[in-house]
């Protein structure tokens, strides 16, 4: 699968010169440069160029051509700054096709004889028209159809494919009374969610009875302790006694299709901080981080901002007061492009980070020599509080899906035991932190990643 994952702020000032424009045709490009899913390729679009019009050759309601000065021009800067050129060009007119015309096919055929040898990434095109994006991309000597075009800033919009109505039947009818049209992006979602353990395997249910389209569930634990049993959902007391016991994705997958609903889910067994799982990540529109390890969260902020996929992390903490219960607390946090990432709001730790790097036996003995703190094996859980941040999960995600997502806040927290709300102190996007120097890179980011486990 091929997908394009813009920056929502290049899509909205696109789509606003092409609208000032009208009823000519207009142009832009944007650097594009590569990841390596699980399924085939995300490209990613950033820093997008609007020409001056004596910058085209010809340019009217049915025509638009770039000048060669203007190609040279934009060749030039994506090898400088390392990238391939994605060309974005207009169709306002109504009457004109859903897509590339057969001019617009031609043309680029013209291109990708010359373009791909001259860039330093992939050349790829895409129209816009009164419907939405179509788009390709030029790999192996040929065109290939972009399947998935989403735009990701303070929320989510899926542009490509079209938003076609889904099935209105008793499945869905109380649910589309609540939510309205938002019930369309939410069967259409892909989704991966990190972490199947307390507060992961009620989301994923949550999110099956929702009706996303897929369902990519990611967790390298398995069920070895009764008190895992407790809080796992579809979990059984003789998912102890395999051998080796039952993994967490296996028990979320059994639990979530036994339902017999529409939702396609994919359990995968491993750890995200390692290549081969990560890519998997990339085949999705949204992530869900449901893991307690920095190390995991660190990987998915960088990639939140190197691939323009929106993540919604959550971070669930006991309060106790003289050994007594006084707080359930549970925060969730939005990442993703022109969001202030975890660490411009101090939410990772380095020391834990390495910390969780070193091999099993050492951080063991460090922990108990008092080297290392806030590692506990176990941490204090209850049902209540994980199935609480799971819900709240679940509607950040109706949130970020929605048209007033630039509204939502970064992060709030809510505590359910004593029922209020204390504020969060909203971080600020810093220019100098290290995310600034991950925007759009695709597989060119540093995200932290540990080498792949032989066979």
């Amino acid at each position: 699968m091929i997908r394009l994952a813009l920056a929502e702020q290049d899509r909205a000032a696109i789509e606003t010169h092409f609208q000032h424009l009208a009823p000519d045709e207009s142009g832009a490009f944007l650097l594009l440069l590569e990841g390596h899913s699980g399924t085939g390729m995300r490209l990613v679009a950033s820093r997008h160029y609007v020409p001056r019009p004596e910058e085209w050759e010809r340019r009217g309601p049915h025509q638009l051509r770039p000048s060669a000065q203007l190609l040279s021009a934009m060749v030039s800067l994506a090898n400088v700054l390392g990238s391939g050129l994605l060309f974005v060009h207009s169709h306002p007119n109504p009457l004109h096709p859903t897509g590339f015309s057969p001019i617009d096919n031609d043309a680029l055929d013209s291109l990708a004889e010359v373009m791909p040898s001259l860039l330093s990434g992939p050349f790829g095109a895409a129209v816009v028209g009164p419907h939405g994006w179509v788009g390709k991309v030029y790999v192996g000597g040929q065109w290939s159809a972009i399947d998935r075009i989403t735009a990701a800033g303070h929320g989510l919009r899926i542009i490509s494919p079209f938003h076609q109505a889904t099935r209105s039947d008793a499945l869905d009818d109380r649910q589309v009374a609540a939510i309205g049209a938002l019930n369309i992006p939410l069967r259409q979602l892909d989704a991966v969610l990190v972490g199947c353990g307390g507060l992961g395997s009620p989301l994923a249910e949550t999110l099956t009875r929702m009706g996303v389209r897929r369902l990519s569930v990611i967790d390298y634990d398995r069920l070895d302790t009764p008190s895992n049993v407790r809080r796992v959902f579809g979990a059984r007391m003789s998912d102890l006694t395999t051998r080796p016991p039952a993994t967490k994705v296996a028990i979320a997958a059994r639990n979530c299709t036994a339902a017999e609903l529409e939702t396609i889910v994919e359990p995968i067994h491993g750890d995200v901080r390692r290549p081969r799982v990560f890519r998997h990540v990339l085949d999705a529109d949204v992530v869900l981080c449901a893991t307690d390890s920095h190390s995991s969260r660190a990987v998915l902020d960088a990639a939140s901002i190197a691939y323009n996929l929106p993540v919604i992390d959550c971070g669930v903490r006991i309060g106790s007061r003289e050994a007594n219960l006084s707080g359930l607390l549970s925060e969730v946090r939005l990442l993703g492009p022109g969001r202030p990432c975890l660490w411009c709001r101090r939410a990772l730790s380095a020391e834990r980070i390495r910390a969780e790097h070193l091999p099993p036996d050492e951080r063991v003995k460090l922990a108990r020599e008092g080297y290392l703190v806030g590692l506990a094996d176990a941490e204090p859980s209850v049902t209540a509080l994980t199935v609480f941040g799971a819900g709240m999960m679940a509607s950040a995600l109706l949130g970020v899906l929605s048209a007033d997502s630039d509204l939502l806040w970064d992060s709030w927290l809510f505590d359910a035991f004593l029922g209020d709300s204390p504020t969060p102190k909203q971080a600020v996007l810093s220019l100098s932190c290290i995310c600034q120097n991950r925007i759009g890179l695709g597989d060119r980011a540093p995200l932290g990643l540990l080498p792949d486990l032989a066979e």
